[in-house]
Formats: structure tokens, sequence, C-alpha cells
């Protein structure tokens, strides 16, 4: 979802000029990252560098102009300003892939999608769906648990 913000240049992360902080500006700043990019509108925090230091300062503008907290913007994937299993999924879609852009999935500011940007997901809070053997686990020790309250309670 675009954020509709005049002053977005200002911050440095209106990135191609078009008066919106969205998930164009995002993908070109970790395509100029991840290639090594020196293009200046892409230092978004103006140090003469292109480096995830732009793109942390990016989605705290992002996050203050939006209203999105950080936490959600930084593993919404689809830009869609929640956090679900659908961001999830886009990663796991593209594991593999070779892209830069952050809404396929990389996260971490390189040329693949892998288990990196997983594990990024994962860290900063995304949500994960557990494995079918863990509520196995689960449903087994449960089951133990019930089984051995009625044991107890016929031997009184």
């Amino acid at each position: 979802m675009a954020v509709d913000c005049p002053q977005a240049r200002a911050f440095g992360a209106d990135i191609n000029a078009d008066g919106l902080i969205n998930e164009f500006d995002v993908n070109l700043l970790t395509g100029g990252i991840a290639t090594g990019s020196g293009d200046p509108a892409l230092d978004v925090n103006l140090d003469g560098n292109v480096d995830t230091f732009d793109l942390d300062d990016w989605f705290n503008a992002y996050s203050f102009e939006s209203g999105v907290p950080l936490a959600i913007a930084l593993v919404d994937v689809d830009f869609d300003q929640v956090n679900t299993i659908a961001d999830l999924q886009i990663i796991e879609a593209n594991l593999g892939v070779f892209t830069t852009n952050f809404t396929d999935g990389n996260l971490f500011p390189d040329t693949l999608v892998d288990s990196v940007d997983r594990d990024l997901y994962v860290s900063r809070g995304g949500i994960v769906v557990p494995e079918p053997a863990s509520g196995l686990l689960v449903l087994l020790g449960l089951s133990a648990m019930a089984f051995a309250c009625r044991a107890k309670a016929a031997k009184r």
C-alpha cells in the first residue's frame, strides 16, 4: 500500500520521486544495495553510501508516514500493512529465486531469496505455521496427561 507523502523526498524515502513511499521504493533500494549501486537517489540517509543503514532509515520513514508499526513493516512482504501467513508464503514460494526485490521475499538485500530471508522473517516476529510434527507431539502429550489423570481418578 502506498503512503501519500508530499514531504517524502525530504526524508529521502521516496526514491522514485512519485510522491509516495511504497513497495516500488523499497525494491529500488534493496536492488541498489544488493548490486552495490552508488546512485545518490538511493542514499536515504545522505551519508554518501548505499547500504543497509539506508534500508533501516527507509523502513523508519515508511513506518512513521504510514502508521504501520516498524515490527510489521519489516516483515510485510506484500505491503498490505498487516503481518499474515501470506508474507511467509511469498518467501517460501521464491526460495532459490534470484531477485533483489523485498516484495519477492528478499528481506536481506542480496540477490537470492534463501533461508537467510526466512530466518530474518521469523526473527523479526513474522507469523510462522508450526510444523505438523509439533502439533502431533502436543496432541500426544495432552493425551498422555489425560490418560494419567483418568488412571489416578479411577484409583480413588
